[in-house]
């Protein structure tokens, strides 16, 4: 007969551990009903808002804002596919992160109204796929893919395309690529075929033959830290969006950004409330405050991501990406696809391990 002392410890460490767990879940909420009542809970990305605009914005208002950050879409949907969003007042997503929460009717219905800069938003970046009337989502910044280069390493500035990333012949230029398997094979898709809206079998056997060839190439599969191995020249070439390859640019004589010919990949990140938050009036507050043009300046002077404001947008000097007029060429506009979620978990997490094991 087992002991009744071991039963018990049992018992603790399982009880124990489910605390914990419910502890980490549901953190926000715990401590906004242990809380003060003039205070939001947001759920970020690391870098997407600084913490000095959320200072300022405490002293101004006396309302209190409670920090969440996470790493990717994929820790985001776990943590809200259990949680239903409960604990949370705002998020910051990406346009397929948008899309997800919007089916599961995870998110509010926005009141434009209590929005005072919604007319200033450029069109370019409102009415796409994931919320084609922008009803849950409000545009914040937005950036797109490239290939950021060290120039010291060429004879000459290479050609702006994708085949400096994948093609054979620049077999001995060192590189890194993005460390989110999703990403990385719709990249692939891209350059392959144009299109990523129709990767069956066969493709996605060609895309591992295509990044299995690739790896000997590959310095580190990363995002964060493209700046570093740029600047450092370990790689003269790194793919990664244009907020991270500024960085190194703009303090880095020698760099350049390259917009690949083909095509490539834009990034929407919006704003979101819960359907379950019970502060909106509290977030709209924080939101207008978000979008003041000192605020919206300073976000891309710091982190480079690029913003959805008109005025501020046309204001900028983007001659690093090509400028403007580059950007939001309709010819070169109609290009640029979305990280669309197309492929399912499994299929990708097989590839993924056989490209990284081979």
């Amino acid at each position: 007969m087992i002991n009744s002392k071991i039963i018990f410890k049992r018992t603790f460490i399982v009880f124990f551990w489910v605390s914990l767990i419910f502890i980490f879940l549901y953190f926000p909420a715990v401590k906004d009903f242990f809380g003060m009542d003039k205070s939001i809970n947001i759920l970020v990305w690391p870098d997407i808002i600084d913490v000095q605009v959320i200072s300022e914005f405490e002293k101004q208002t006396g309302i209190r804002v409670n920090i969440n950050y996470y790493e990717n879409n994929e820790e985001l949907f776990a943590k809200l596919d259990v949680t239903k969003g409960q604990g949370y007042d705002l998020i910051t997503i990406t346009d397929v992160g948008v899309e997800h929460l919007r089916k599961k009717n995870l998110l509010k219905k926005l009141d434009k109204t209590k929005l005072k800069f919604i007319d200033e938003i450029d069109p370019h970046f409102l009415g796409h796929y994931f919320d084609s009337k922008n009803e849950y989502s409000v545009p914040y910044n937005w950036d797109i893919y490239g290939v950021g280069i060290n120039l010291k390493y060429f004879d000459k500035t290479p050609e702006k395309s994708w085949d400096l990333i994948f093609n054979p012949k620049y077999k001995d230029i060192k590189i890194t690529m993005l460390d989110d398997a999703y990403d990385v094979i719709l990249l692939s898709a891209m350059y392959l075929y144009g299109d990523i809206e129709s990767i069956d079998k066969q493709k996605l056997e060609e895309i591992q033959k295509l990044l299995i060839q690739q790896k000997s190439r590959v310095e580190v599969y990363d995002t964060l830290r493209v700046d570093y191995f740029l600047k450092s020249g370990i790689c003269p070439a790194v793919v990664s969006q244009s907020a991270y390859i500024y960085r190194a640019i703009k303090d880095t004589k020698g760099l350049a950004f390259v917009l690949p010919k083909e095509g490539t990949f834009m990034i929407i990140e919006s704003l979101v409330i819960p359907e379950v938050s019970k502060k909106a009036d509290l977030v709209y507050e924080f939101i207008n405050f978000l979008y003041n043009e000192n605020q919206i300046r300073d976000l891309f002077e710091k982190f480079g991501y690029l913003p959805t404001l008109k005025k501020i947008l046309y204001s900028l000097d983007l001659d690093y990406i090509g400028g403007l007029d580059l950007l939001l060429d309709p010819e070169n506009f109609k290009k640029y696809f979305f990280l669309k979620r197309l492929i399912s978990p499994d299929e990708v997490s097989q590839l993924w391990i056989n490209v990284r094991s081979s």
